[in-house]
């Protein structure tokens, strides 16, 4: 009898609910699943024939091993209980239970209701090949269109992502198919991606790792300043003190939303040569002093370049939303 770990055991024996199990590769999903189905099948309560199962995959490969081993369970089922009936109809209906790839499920479920759509039963799944001729003639006709009717924003596109031929531009388009592709009603998400350069949100993330490296430098200041009081050096306390006032002062336009006073103020601040050492100063002290203004200086040049391009966030989301 097989041994399942505590989260494997939850997987088989969740009902009546919404499931994902996410794991490794090799780490047993698939015999997961078997055994989920399985319990499902023998449940004698809440029976559940297979044929009314729907069980998907992404290759040929799994679908054909999730049926070879559902039927070797079943089969060890009714070995241990010849006369239970309800197992032997569900052994013999498993060769009529949905257990197949997405593809094969889709275009059954087509075929099955063919005379509530309004095209013909004639239709085929298209190869790979087929597929992208016809995603080429549909790119070359919009291309065309564009060119034709809507010029002013085809030079949009080609200025931001062409340099001397459409080929980069048709590239992204077929890498933006195959993202929305997947997506649920694709139409209404991508009014909602382009609706949210309207709402801020952009900014307010950027803004986040702005608001980050401001308290890591902060914190960086304070072990500065605290060693340098320690070491006794009114140097390297002065010049500590100057370095830090100059990003407070920085600080104070970014809370007043000026950013780019802070950028302007960040990339002005001069940092000194490090005052040589006295004879009675503490080696260890000075090299956390280094350390830290090696460390605050960095980051004080990272914030003025990202200060800089925040400051002309609505002028970047009012261009990317045009580009959307």
């Amino acid at each position: 009898m097989s041994k399942w770990t505590d989260e494997q055991k939850a997987a088989i024996d969740a009902r009546g609910c919404s499931l994902i199990v996410s794991a490794a590769a090799g780490s047993g999903k698939t015999s997961v699943l078997v055994e989920r189905l399985i319990n499902i099948i023998k449940d004698s309560e809440h029976q559940t024939p297979v044929e009314k199962m729907i069980v998907v995959t992404f290759t040929k490969d799994a679908a054909a091993e999730m049926k070879q081993r559902l039927a070797a369970s079943l089969s060890k089922l009714i070995e241990e209980n010849p006369q239970d009936a309800w197992l032997a109809r569900q052994n013999s209906m498993l060769g009529c239970a949905a257990i197949s790839t997405i593809t094969s499920f889709c275009f059954d479920l087509l075929r099955s209701n063919i005379s509530q759509l309004s095209f013909s039963s004639g239709f085929r799944v298209a190869d790979e090949t087929e597929e992208a001729v016809m995603r080429t003639e549909a790119y070359r006709k919009t291309s065309d269109y564009f060119y034709s009717e809507r010029y002013e924003d085809m030079m949009v596109l080609r200025r931001n992502f062409c340099k001397t031929s459409d080929f980069a531009l048709e590239n992204m388009i077929y890498d933006l198919y195959e993202c929305v592709a997947s997506v649920p009603f694709f139409e209404l998400w991508l009014d909602g991606a382009a609706e949210k350069y309207d709402s801020g949100i952009y900014s307010q993330t950027y803004s986040k790792f702005i608001d980050n490296d401001i308290k890591v430098c902060v914190d960086i200041f304070k072990k500065a300043e605290s060693a340098a009081l320690k070491l006794g050096n009114d140097k390297v306390s002065e010049l500590v003190n100057t370095e830090k006032y100059g990003f407070m002062s920085g600080l104070e336009k970014y809370n007043e939303s000026d950013y780019c006073a802070f950028a302007e103020i960040l990339a002005g601040i001069s940092f000194q040569r490090f005052p040589p050492p006295r004879k009675t100063d503490d080696r260890d002290l000075r090299d956390i002093v280094s350390d830290c203004r090696s460390r605050y200086k960095e980051l004080i040049g990272s914030l003025a370049e990202k200060a800089s391009v925040f400051s002309h966030d609505e002028e970047d989301m009012k261009k990317s939303r045009e580009i959307l």
